[in-house]
């Protein structure tokens, strides 16, 4: 958390209640150095910006191999509090359910690539998206 002072948070108030918030949010992105792909970048930071909510939102960003994919979606997770967010490149079959239970909760979840995911790995995130968890149970034979 990041404590504002007085000035700062009447100004972050008079910002979130502009009745032109999103056109105001768009040009801040296109400051950050975020160029072109206006609506993708609004879009796709309103989505990221759910990590917060009870019910998230969830996107997948699709596009020809060197169309600037990844890069934006770091650009717009960079807008985001480094420590609530955790970015995969490459994620393997049982990766989801090796992180404590509630690990992801209030927190941004980027997979970089799920190209070629296992049917496993798939199911996994599949369960992830929808219950913010993953769960796995194994039965172990003693004796």
């Amino acid at each position: 958390m990041y404590p504002l002072t007085e000035q700062e948070r009447s100004t972050a108030t008079a910002f979130l209640k502009s009745p032109d918030l999103l056109a105001r949010l768009n040009e801040q992105l296109g400051r950050t150095g975020i160029v072109g792909e206006e609506k993708n970048r609004l879009f796709l930071l309103l989505i990221a910006l759910s990590y917060k909510m009870p019910e998230t939102l969830h996107a997948l960003i699709q596009g020809s191999s060197g169309s600037g994919k990844t890069r934006l979606l770091k650009q717009i997770s960079d807008c985001m509090p480094p420590e609530k967010v955790t970015r995969l490149t490459r994620v393997s079959d049982k990766v989801l359910y090796n992180y404590p239970e509630h690990y992801f909760m209030n927190r941004l979840l980027c997979l970089e690539d799920i190209d070629g995911l296992s049917e496993e790995a798939e199911f996994a995130f599949r369960e992830f998206a929808k219950q913010r968890r993953a769960e796995q149970c194994y039965q172990h034979q003693i004796g």
